[in-house]
């Protein structure tokens, strides 16, 4: 995680998913035949497709395995070579495995689709920080940690989230320099977390780009909550088009279903769980959809 987008930069987790790309590199400098070098990271919006293949590249390049001692960055790949193995890493949305196989693409040597950081990845992220930052705090202690593991729980796991808490964190030290510490500082910490994740939230819902997208994701946040202790905690296709009838019943879109439903996908508003079947990937973002007011009488229809 980069605090504002800057240097230092602190990379957490992804082990699993390291090693899957390290072992399908030595495939392909072994240059086995067969083996694919085209390999598929896709995941939602925001949850660290880039950083995780950043964060591959640096290290070939910085061991020198880049081939062999050449770089593993396109722009540095020696030219006049035949038969050079190369590994190309793409970066895709979650319907991307859909979208390459309706080109013909769809060989791959691997396809890593990334999910929610664990909670101590998280918590890691942030004592980094604190590290970097010389912040007094950073020392451990029992009320410390308490904090820090509040503040690491409230991000979700979101690396988005991780992101912009780590940036309202360092607002507020640099803001209290070496009197950072106090209880109402964390308070501070989370306030302003919060106020950027529902800043996040609302950009989400108008990039859906048609009339009262928030309300239709609202209405799936409900119905998805209601679910939640039964047997089935998803929604199908056929219980959003029922919702996308409902709202367009009341006037209150004015856009083809298809569309918008393929805009909810594409912009990782919902995510596939299976054929058909869909949750909203980030639960801080449904808590904030179910607490969308709707002013309309939904229909029971």
């Amino acid at each position: 995680m980069r605090p504002e987008r800057d240097l230092p930069y602190v990379f957490v987790g992804r082990q699993h998913e390291l090693s899957r790309l390290d072992n399908h590199f030595n495939v392909i400098s072994a240059r086995k035949q067969g083996s694919s070098g085209l390999v598929l990271v896709y995941g939602i919006p925001g949850i660290g497709k880039t950083q995780l293949i950043e964060k591959f590249a640096r290290d070939k390049e910085h061991s020198g395995e880049g081939h062999r001692g050449q770089s593993a960055t396109l722009r540095n790949l020696p030219t006049g070579r035949s038969g050079l193995p190369i590994m190309i890493i793409c970066a895709g949305l979650q319907n991307a495995p859909d979208v390459l196989q309706s080109h013909g693409l769809s060989r791959l040597g691997e396809r890593i689709e990334l999910d929610l950081l664990n909670l101590q990845d998280s918590e890691a992220a942030i004592r980094q920080m604190l590290e970097v930052w010389e912040c007094p705090v950073a020392q451990s202690n029992r009320k410390i940690e308490l904090q820090v593991r509040a503040l690491a729980n409230s991000t979700q796991g979101f690396p988005c989230h991780l992101q912009s808490h780590l940036t309202a964190l360092k607002a507020v030290i640099r803001d209290k320099c070496e009197q950072f510490g106090e209880k109402e500082d964390w308070v501070r910490v989370d306030e302003i977390a919060k106020q950027k994740r529902d800043e996040y939230y609302s950009g989400r819902i108008e990039a859906l780009g048609f009339p009262n997208a928030g309300i239709v994701m609202h209405r799936i946040a409900k119905l998805l909550r209601d679910r939640k202790h039964s047997q089935s905690n998803t929604v199908s296709s056929a219980d959003i088009i029922k919702i996308l009838n409902a709202v367009e019943k009341d006037g209150l879109v004015e856009i083809e279903k298809g569309v918008a439903f393929n805009r909810m996908i594409k912009s990782g508003n919902l995510k596939v769980e299976d054929y058909s079947f869909y949750t909203i990937p980030i639960p801080s973002f449904q808590e904030h959809l179910v607490a969308i007011a709707d002013p309309y009488v939904e229909s029971s229809d």
